[in-house]
């Protein structure tokens, strides 16, 4: 069940009784990540807590001119909402390491702000999507 609070009205600690997964949508913002901050410690006190995703982006990677980036690669994000990216996911790990939350990153490419979605854009250029195939790629069942 979604859960709606914000920096400024933060769910008491009792709003997270019996939950056991949590999935972190809400971007940073200049002061840091707002559910880290205001619930972190709260998160951290759970018990029989099962699992935290956070959804963040490929631009914690950075531009690197084509080349390709996986899970190990070095985070060089340029502009600073992926510098805030990196911070929070850095956050969410250290819960992580240091409380034991079973904290798990997901970067999402190309999704943030309006007609952003991949097969919008591909829709945009070619006028339908295109279906790829090949050693490590999967077959796009979009026709």
């Amino acid at each position: 069940m979604p859960i709606a609070s914000t920096a400024a009205h933060p769910l008491p600690a009792t709003g997270f009784a019996d939950v056991t997964h949590i999935l972190v949508s809400v971007p940073p913002d200049t002061a840091g990540d707002p559910v880290l901050d205001v619930h972190g410690t709260d998160v951290a006190a759970l018990a029989g807590f099962a699992w935290l995703g956070y959804l963040s982006t490929t631009g914690v990677y950075g531009d690197r001119g084509g080349d390709w980036v996986d899970e190990t690669s070095d985070l060089r994000p340029a502009g600073e909402r992926g510098r805030r990216r990196a911070a929070a996911e850095a956050g969410w790990l250290d819960l992580w390491r240091r409380d034991g939350v079973p904290a798990h990153v997901f970067r999402l490419a190309g999704i943030y702000g309006p007609r952003r979605s991949p097969f919008e854009r591909t829709t945009r250029r070619h006028g339908e999507a295109d279906r790829q195939a090949g050693p490590g790629l999967f077959p796009c069942p979009c026709r």
